[in-house]
Formats: structure tokens, sequence, C-alpha cells
């Protein structure tokens, strides 16, 4: 039986994600649900993206990925089905597989689903049809194109060629109140060139880049404690922590007013 990850908008609170989970153990009850979060803020893709990109794309071969996000199905907004080499997903047309997969190939189905489902009826039997390996009599049409949504990138200030300036902007805030930019470590090193830089916020100016967060609690020569730090996270990108904090106390969103879509300059000398 392969894995079936489950990621929605739906909450914690409301009894929409333990519907739908028995939903799914009514069409197939030996199913392997992991549950891979229920706090997608809804609507916001950008969020969405960063989360799944960073944990489905991880999983063994075979896995299944259901994802309901913006789970109502309309005419804008079809339920579809995406095959790639190594999974299958079922979600909407909601701006979210273009991003996730963004690089590698798939092929995505229309599933005829009807209008205002919001409890993935169709999806649900997608993945019946793909466990019992005849999924493709569902499909009535192979779709061309996705949506696709065009996310801000950095930007960029330059001093003759080179780049004096980067202003990256918040995409996300986790559960410990570290803020996540959309800056890549491949592009900041491509940008830095070996010039030393400093990382401006509204309350904190930074030098240097940590290799983990325990660094603002070190004795050696650079550990900062009481500031803030910056590094790389596990997936890549710049983060702006600070040590031993969590989401509604000390954390970067609170102490350094790092919210959604807050902007930081990066300058290089």
């Amino acid at each position: 039986m392969p894995i079936i990850t489950l990621s929605t908008d739906f909450g914690t609170k409301d009894p929409d994600t333990a519907f739908l989970k028995t939903r799914i153990l009514q069409e197939i009850p030996d199913a392997q649900i992991i549950d891979i979060t229920h706090q997608l803020t809804p609507f916001d893709v950008e969020e969405a993206v960063y989360i799944l990109k960073n944990s489905l794309n991880y999983f063994p071969k075979g896995s299944i990925h259901l994802i309901a996000f913006d789970s109502e199905v309309t005419h804008q907004n079809k339920a579809i089905a995406v095959q790639t080499d190594d999974y299958f997903f079922l979600t909407n047309d909601n701006g979210l597989i273009p991003e996730i997969l963004s690089g590698k190939t798939y092929k995505a189905f229309d599933l005829s689903a009807p209008i205002y489902d919001r409890f993935m009826t169709y999806h649900i039997e997608a993945i019946k049809k793909f466990i019992e390996d005849a999924f493709p009599t569902l499909f009535s049409e192979e779709l061309s194109e996705l949506k696709k949504y065009s996310f801000a990138k950095p930007v960029l200030k330059f001093e003759g060629k080179l780049v004096k300036h980067i202003f990256p902007r918040v995409i996300y805030v986790d559960n410990f109140g570290n803020a996540v930019f959309n800056l890549k470590q491949d592009e900041f090193e491509k940008h830095r060139q070996n010039r030393k830089f400093s990382i401006l916020t509204d309350f904190d100016k930074i030098y240097k880049l940590s290799k983990g967060y325990s660094d603002l609690l070190s004795n050696e020569p650079g550990g900062i404690y009481g500031k803030a730090g910056a590094g790389f996270n596990r997936f890549g990108y710049l983060e702006i922590f600070m040590n031993s904090s969590n989401y509604d106390r000390g954390g970067a969103n609170n102490l350094l007013g790092l919210s959604k879509n807050s902007q930081i300059k990066i300058s290089f000398d």
C-alpha cells in the first residue's frame, strides 16, 4: 500500500480534516495516511509552495500526495491528477503544481469533478484507481497547461557591474518565529563574490552567517547572545532568527517585526 500524504488548509479546530480522512478510509480502509500539515494559510500560494515543495519531494517513490488547498472545484479551479516519474499528486488547478514540480517532468489530467465539490470525492476515487493500477480510466483530458503564479524575486541594486544591495522579502514565518526569505544561498553567493556584507533589519544589523541557531549562545568569537542571527536553512533559504524563541514569544517575527512580505536590506562592501 503506497503512502498517502495529506496537506490541507482546513486547520485542526474544525471537523473538516477528520471528515476528509474518514472519506479516504471508507474507500481505502488500509490507507497509510501521513499528515504533512493542516495549517496552510488559505489562498497563500507562495507559503504553500514553500512548505510542500520542501516536504513532498523527499518521500519514497510511489507515494501519493493529496493536497486540499483552495479545494472547492470551480470552472477555473478544476480537480486534477498529476503524475511524475516518482509521485502521484491529487489537488486542484490552484497554482501549486508548477512551482512544487518546477524543473521536473509531469503530466496533468482533468478529473472532470462537478463544481462545488470541496471534499475531494473524485481525487479519492483517483487514488483508489491508482492503487488498483486502473487510474487512467478516470481521465477525460490531459491538460496542456496549469495555472501559474509569478512570485516576486529579491530586488537588486547595482553599483557599476556589481550588486551593491539586495532587498529580499519574507515568504514564511515558521513555528519558532524564524523569518524565511525569498533568497537562496546560491543566489546570495553569486552576488556576494566573496565581499563582506551586512544584513539590516528595522531593529538590528547582522554581519555574519550562523551555521546553526546555537551559534547565538556561543562564547567563541562571532557568537552573539541576545541578538539576531542569520543563516541559510536546510532547504537553502535565508533565515533570520532568535535563539530559543517561538512564534508567540521572542521570535524574529515579533522582536524584529519580520512578518510576511517584510523586506530587509543586504549590503556588500
